[in-house]
């Protein structure tokens, strides 16, 4: 299965209602604020069959989602292969959603954990107060494995040219790897302070360097988010998967040699682009994905991005039906992996 992380801080650096260890609805918490003290977030990483970290009862397919590796956070150590589950969730007055995590269910489906975490949609300021809209209590709650982007100062063909993503506007066109070029319908972007990324290290930029996936792919260093999407064509992959076009996750490629994530050394910010279907562009000269507004990714962009993405697509809603699938079949990091070893193929 997929291999997922976030940050993740211990449910006692928050006071009132939502620091309850046992609420399994959220019922408690609305109207009510908590003021965070930050201890410091542990790294929590996931196995999961699907992209959707989930509530125990809407889990597709079964009960799945566990915990890769040993988990310390706070005073309370848990072991891999315990379940781990969201079980609710809230947003605050600030547009920031809290996501409260049960972890240490052994068996996974047993439902025998505790509330022990609290995943947020974006770093927290310690010391501050956080106060809970009456109406946003989201109990089988669900939330984005990343964040999905590209950085500052990446190169996107288009029809005139190379242009720094930055620079781009909605109705500017951008070619694609099918030879087509369709105008940008909504692009967004998010900026984290060194602060913050040295705090969620999830959210660390992946480097592919030039030439590490073939030639002139990309032709200058590319700086992504750690999840987004990168274009491979292998033969080997139409053997195992049914087809030799698919696209693998930025963190699938760390070789610590020519793709690597190295520490922060300054702010990053962030870009999406979306067009009217989900589309392969280049990026540096690699062809890489454009934002796919899964309900995922949609919890990754802050409220006003989102309440801006609505309007301009309104039947969002309805995301099976407008946005049914990807451009390509994605691999997790395992399967690639997979694709990966099989040098004998």
């Amino acid at each position: 299965m997929p291999r997922y992380s976030f940050a993740i801080y211990d449910i006692s650096d928050f006071t009132g209602a939502i620091s309850s260890a046992t609420d399994t609805t959220g019922a408690a918490v609305s109207g009510t604020s908590t003021t965070f003290t930050n201890s410091g977030p542990a790294q929590i990483f996931i196995d999961d069959d699907d992209l959707i970290f989930n509530d125990a009862f809407n889990e597709p397919g079964g009960f799945d989602q566990i915990l890769d590796s040993d988990l310390t956070i706070g005073s309370n150590t848990f072991n891999a292969g315990q379940g781990v589950e969201l079980e609710y969730s809230f947003e605050s007055d600030q547009g920031i959603v809290f996501f409260v995590v049960r972890i240490g269910n052994d068996p996974p489906s047993s439902n025998s954990g505790q509330n022990y975490g609290i995943i947020t949609s974006e770093p927290l300021v310690d010391g501050a107060t956080y106060t809970f809209n009456n109406n946003s209590a989201q109990d089988g709650s669900q939330t984005p494995y990343n964040v999905v982007c590209f950085t500052r100062g990446t190169k996107i063909l288009t029809p005139e040219g190379s242009k720094n993503i930055e620079d781009l506007v909605v109705g500017d066109q951008v070619s694609t790897l099918e030879g087509e070029a369709p105008q940008i319908r909504w692009i967004g972007s998010r900026k984290f302070s060194l602060e913050q990324l040295l705090d969620h290290p999830h959210l660390w930029p992946v480097s592919i360097g030039r030439n590490s996936l073939g030639a002139a792919m990309p032709d200058r260093d590319l700086l992504v988010s750690p999840q987004h999407r990168i274009y491979v064509k292998d033969w080997r992959a139409d053997l195992l998967y049914g087809s030799s076009e698919v696209l693998v996750p930025a963190v699938g490629l760390l070789d610590g040699v020519s793709t690597t994530q190295p520490v922060p050394q300054e702010e990053v910010t962030y870009y999406h682009m979306l067009f009217d279907r989900h589309e392969v562009v280049f990026a540096n000269g690699q062809p890489c994905e454009s934002f796919f507004p899964g309900e995922q990714a949609l919890r990754a962009i802050d409220q006003s991005s989102r309440d801006e993405l609505l309007e301009i697509f309104p039947d969002l809603a309805g995301l099976e039906k407008l946005f049914p699938k990807t451009k390509y079949p994605c691999l997790g990091l395992r399967e690639f992996k997979a694709l990966r070893d099989r040098a004998d193929l």
